[in-house]
C-alpha cells in the first residue's frame, strides 16, 4: 500500500505477520495489532530518519519492538490524558505515564495532544518528520478535532513525508470513512483511494475486533452495570497519506 487505503482481511494479517512473527498469536486486540503491523512495514519500506507517534497510551502490542528501533532513527511519541475509561484516571495518569516513558529511554516523549499548533509549537518541531503515525486513535475524536489533528500532522511532516494511521470503524457505517478521506484531502494530503471502492470488502474474511473484549472492556467506560447492548462488529481501515513535495 503506497499512500492508499484498505480494510484488512484475516489473510492480510496472516501474510504480514510472517514478517513480524511476534504478532502471529491469539490476541484480544487484533485491530490494534494490525495497525502496528502496517506501521512496521511502512518504516521498513520508507527508512525514515525522524518518526513521531501520537496517542501511544501506556503500552501496546509492540512497544518494545517498535521503541527498540529508537537507535535506528529519531523517535518521538506524543500523548496525554484523554479521559478514556480503560486508562488510569486523571489523578493517577502522571505516575503511570512517567513509569511507562521511563521504560523506553531511546524515545523522546512529549506530554501533549496534537490538534493545537499554538500549544505545542515549542515542544514539537514542524516540517521535521518523515513519518507521523497513530494506531486505533482517531476513531475516538469528533470530526472537528479530527480536522485539527490532521492539519497539525500535515504541518509536522516534511514535504514527501507520510501520515500512516489505522482508524477503527463499525461495520456498516461508511460515512466516517468518507469523511476521513475528505479531511485528509482538505488538509493537503494526497491519498489514492475512493471510499466507495474501499467499503465493499469480502466481509466473511474481514479482520474484526474481539467481540467479548468490546463488551467486557471497552463498553465498560460507558456502562458499569449489566445493562449493556452490543453495538455491532468493529473492523479497521489503514490509510497512508502523502504530503506532496
Amino acid at each position: 500500500m503506497e499512500y492508499g487505503l484498505k480494510i484488512p482481511t484475516v489473510d492480510d494479517w496472516w501474510k504480514l505477520s510472517a514478517a513480524y512473527p511476534e504478532f502471529r498469536r491469539p490476541s484480544q486486540t487484533p485491530l490494534k495489532d494490525y495497525g502496528y503491523l502496517e506501521v512496521l512495514r511502512s518504516i521498513d519500506r520508507q527508512h525514515p530518519k525522524r518518526v513521531l507517534e501520537f496517542g501511544h497510551g501506556l503500552g501496546h502490542s509492540c512497544d518494545t519492538t517498535l521503541y527498540g528501533r529508537g537507535d535506528k532513527f529519531e523517535f518521538w511519541a506524543v500523548d496525554d490524558y484523554q479521559g478514556l475509561g480503560y486508562y488510569p484516571n486523571q489523578a493517577n495518569w502522571p505516575k503511570a505515564y512517567a513509569d511507562y516513558t521511563a521504560r523506553h529511554p531511546k524515545v523522546k516523549f512529549v506530554r501533549a495532544l496534537l490538534g493545537s499548533r499554538e500549544k505545542t509549537r515549542d515542544l514539537i518541531p514542524e516540517s521535521y518528520y518523515d513519518l507521523v503515525f497513530s494506531v486505533s486513535v482517531l476513531e475516538e475524536v469528533t470530526l472537528h478535532t479530527l480536522r485539527a489533528i490532521v492539519g497539525h500532522c500535515f504541518a509536522l511532516l516534511m514535504p514527501g513525508g507520510h501520515l500512516v494511521f489505522s482508524h477503527d470503524l463499525r461495520v456498516g457505517h461508511p460515512k466516517r470513512l468518507r469523511r476521513v478521506l475528505r479531511v485528509l484531502r482538505q488538509a493537503g494530503f494526497e491519498i489514492r483511494a475512493r471510499w466507495k471502492d474501499q467499503f465493499f470488502p469480502d466481509w466473511k474474511n474481514s479482520l474484526l475486533e474481539h467481540q467479548f473484549m468490546v463488551m467486557l472492556y471497552y463498553q465498560a467506560e460507558d456502562r458499569k452495570d449489566e445493562h449493556r447492548h452490543y453495538q455491532g462488529n468493529w473492523t479497521t481501515f489503514v490509510a497512508d497519506a502523502l504530503k506532496p513535495t
